[in-house]
């Protein structure tokens, strides 16, 4: 699997568009997927530095990301979870 084809199977379980996840809107669902797609990429071994090249953004951005939804995961939230596993199932 490549980050071409993970980033649409993000956009895709998450009702949302590849070009919206690269683009700077900040709305909860795209940005819940733009780091849910983050988070999948390290978890797939994918360097920082191509997953900040896919989606237009800084390294630090995609430490965040990741931080974020690590946050989600501690906490149990329901709509990371469902969207987390949906992808793992698609994905893996």
């Amino acid at each position: 699997m490549d980050l071409n084809t993970l980033i649409a199977d993000v956009a895709a379980s998450a009702n949302v568009t590849v070009e919206q996840i690269k683009s700077d809107t900040r709305t909860s669902e795209i940005a819940l997927a733009r780091q849910a797609f983050c988070y999948l990429a390290e978890s797939a071994r994918f360097n920082h530095k191509d997953i900040a090249k896919v989606i237009n953004r800084s390294e630090a951005t995609i430490y965040y990301s990741i931080r974020v939804i690590k946050g989600y995961i501690d906490i149990n939230d329901g709509q990371t979870r469902r969207l987390l596993n949906q992808l793992i199932k698609k994905v893996w």
